[in-house]
């Protein structure tokens, strides 16, 4: 009976020394959990501003766009004005150093404006650019958030074992308890 004793003792003390390698290896899962489930988080407000930045750089695009196609369109008309001023001068005075007079204010004008237009294309082609990087870095979010949630995942079902482990050991514990109970009694 004396080892029969000894021997539920003996068990006992292993399946408790199990419940508390289980419950530290539970507290390491709930930290890495955390860990991920922060990290997660991060990267979804990652997500998001760089959705935000790419609405604003759309926005900006298109205001661009308007700009440049504004700026073509008064091109044209300056082109226009100068061709009509040159008949009017000609008819009117012929004064040639008047007419070269005018013609250089308006040439001075429209490549004013052609350098707004390529200053226009290039704020495009930058806006484009960084589109392209926001694009990238969203699809890195996104892997990268979709990995977490795997990681989370194994974490939540890792958890569910080692609690049901547990609760095993637990349950081994009390019966060992209860023999050795018993087994007090035999030998009183």
């Amino acid at each position: 009976v004396n080892e029969e004793l000894a021997a539920a003792v003996a068990d006992l003390n292993g399946i408790e020394g199990d419940i508390l390698a289980a419950n530290e290896e539970k507290i390491r899962l709930e930290g890495e959990y955390k860990l991920a489930c922060e990290q997660y988080d991060t990267s979804a407000g990652g997500v998001e501003e760089l959705l935000n930045e790419e609405q604003i750089l759309n926005g900006r695009i298109e205001k661009i766009k308007a700009d440049s196609i504004a700026a073509r369109e008064k091109v044209e008309e300056l082109t226009k004005s100068i061709a009509e001023k040159e008949k009017s001068l000609e008819a009117v005075s012929g004064d040639r150093e008047s007419l070269a007079a005018v013609r250089e204010e308006l040439s001075a004008v429209a490549e004013q404006i052609r350098l707004e237009i390529l200053g226009y294309e290039k704020d495009i082609e930058s806006a484009e650019d960084n589109m392209r990087r926001l694009n990238i870095l969203k699809g890195s979010h996104s892997d990268r958030m979709a990995e977490l949630d795997s990681e989370i995942e194994a974490f939540k079902n890792k958890n569910i074992w080692l609690l049901k482990d547990i609760e095993s050991l637990r349950a081994s514990a009390d019966e060992l308890r209860q023999q050795n109970s018993d087994a007090k009694e035999n030998i009183d």
